[in-house]
């Protein structure tokens, strides 16, 4: 069954993959959470009355939902492709077709992992494939992730056009100009005002095309921002060993960020600033928070993070020390021997 064209897929309970008598291929089923909850889909539909149509193809592997929100592209819509290559042509969910998507970065990581419209495609009607393959994801959002899902990300980053934008500097990446999302903080611009007094460079990720971003992350010496999907970027750069310093409203971080620390190579903290917010709503957010101080937060999180990048300074020091200390010893060694 294809994705909505008017709902989000986890508010649509009709989407999915369905056997002919009408009941979900659980293995073909978009899950989050340890108890792996489904997002939008029914365990079962009746799909007495509806045209089905056959498929162009015999043989089809299945890769997934495209889903348009860019942190959960990264996970969700990356999760399968570990198992897709030209012997198969690929079913995804995705409403409007892959490349007619508005959202580049959709386009521009579905073509670096090797895609394009002769192998990927989507169905706007019940379509019927005699034989899907389909493989199991490589990442479950809030629940578990493996190497094949680092292995993905790291690929698709090295297709994305490097770019000398940024350099190995401290920034701050700030949603202060974004309408709409999840989280937001009421007053950024009074953070951003006080990191950009501190040094550190302001960026504003949702102006910035995919390269740039990658390029970010490639390069930053130091990332501090609230939590927020551009940090799931860091998963297409995960040679880089710059510093992550993440700012969670909540005094547990969402265990997605966890899971893609296991790929990547930076240093990532958590600092909670849950004491200095109150939640509330907010119509183009989920969730809008509102600090008690913003000027108190702003001084808070810059100290947290300059001393972030001192401890780590003072960490890399005592291992060059350590290092050259037993490259010392071993040439002694050498020369007595």
């Amino acid at each position: 069954m294809p994705s909505s064209t008017k709902v989000y897929v986890d508010r649509d309970p009709h989407w999915g993959i369905y056997t002919e008598a009408g009941e979900l291929v659980v293995e073909a089923a978009y899950e989050r959470m340890a108890h792996r909850e489904l997002v939008g889909q029914s365990r079962s539909l009746n799909l007495i009355g509806i045209d089905i149509f056959d498929g162009p193809f015999q043989e089809m592997v299945y890769a997934g939902p495209i889903v348009a929100h860019y942190g959960h592209f990264i996970l969700a819509s990356l999760a399968r492709l570990w198992a897709v290559d030209d012997s198969r042509p690929a079913l995804f969910h995705s409403f409007p077709p892959i490349f007619d998507h508005g959202a580049r970065f959709i386009v521009e990581m579905v073509a670096a992992a090797g895609l394009t419209r002769d192998n990927a495609f989507s169905f706007d009607r019940p379509t019927r494939i005699r034989r899907l393959f389909v493989p199991e994801p490589s990442i479950v959002e809030q629940c578990y992730t493996t190497p094949a899902y680092s292995a993905t990300a790291a690929k698709v980053g090295e297709k994305i056009p490097k770019t000398e934008c940024f350099g190995r500097k401290d920034y701050y990446i700030s949603k202060a100009h974004m309408n709409s999302g999840v989280i937001c903080l009421a007053n950024e611009e009074v953070v951003e005002q006080a990191f950009q007094t501190a040094g550190f460079e302001i960026v504003h990720p949702e102006t910035l095309p995919l390269a740039d971003q990658v390029s970010l992350f490639r390069n930053a010496r130091t990332v501090v921002g609230t939590v927020s999907s551009a940090f799931h970027t860091a998963a297409l750069a995960p040679e880089a060993t710059g510093r992550h310093v993440l700012f969670d409203y909540t005094r547990t971080p969402n265990a997605n960020y966890r899971l893609l620390e296991f790929g990547i190579r930076a240093d990532v903290s958590y600092y909670s600033i849950s004491d200095y917010v109150t939640p509330g709503d907010k119509d183009q957010f989920l969730v809008h928070y509102k600090a008690n101080d913003i000027e108190a937060l702003a001084k808070e999180m810059v100290r947290i993070s300059n001393s972030s990048i001192i401890m780590r300074a003072v960490r890399t020091f005592r291992r060059k020390l350590r290092l050259l200390e037993e490259g010392r010893k071993k040439d002694i060694h050498r020369r007595s021997g």
